[in-house]
């Protein structure tokens, strides 16, 4: 469930950094939870430039049918509801998603597919033997991204796909345009 007058804890937002190895753990160790939030209304009015890929785990959540096909219905009231609580602060969202992997992180992103495909296997293994996945072998739906980034839209955003890794477009974007915040989890 979304607490609408925050921002997620740093530690709730899913999936793991590509970037300084460990920065993200090691932040996680040293602050403690009290100081992960932040109220959404002691920012001033401005733009937030969030990382959607780190948000996917968060708005298409276990509780929704991940292995029969997809509750997109639900995810757009998800989306909406994370949406409305930034405006209702006078925060506008700019949602980048990556279009590619950069060439110094493949590997990590292969082994991250690697162990993807083989959750797939064991959860279409106890479909076939009629059991319920568990549900550690979680993974989000196929082409989530576009899902996630047509709801954002939706919503009003502005959504950018990024040829490749997103991090550096979105550093970029937040230079440029003075942005009051960044909601990612990357190191």
């Amino acid at each position: 469930a979304w607490a609408p007058a925050c921002v997620p804890r740093v530690g709730d937002i899913g999936g793991s950094a590509m970037g300084v190895r460990g920065l993200h753990s090691h932040v996680l160790r040293r602050l403690p939870p009290e100081e992960r939030m932040v109220a959404l209304g002691s920012l001033a009015p401005g733009t937030i430039v969030v990382d959607g890929m780190a948000l996917i785990r968060r708005l298409y959540t276990r509780e929704l049918d991940w292995y029969g096909g997809g509750q997109f219905q639900a995810l757009w009231v998800n989306v909406s509801t994370f949406v409305d609580a930034f405006s209702a602060c006078g925060l506008r969202l700019v949602v980048f998603f990556d279009g590619g992997v950069d060439e110094a992180k493949l590997r990590e992103w292969a082994s991250r597919r690697r162990d993807d495909l083989r959750k797939c296997q064991l959860v279409s293994k106890a479909l076939e033997e009629g059991r319920a996945p568990e549900a550690k072998w979680w993974c989000p739906p196929l082409h989530i991204s576009r899902v996630v980034g047509a709801a954002f839209a939706d919503c009003g955003c502005v959504v950018r796909y990024t040829a490749g890794e997103a991090d550096r477009e979105m550093a970029a974007y937040c230079a440029a345009e003075r942005c009051t915040a960044v909601l990612a989890r990357d190191s």
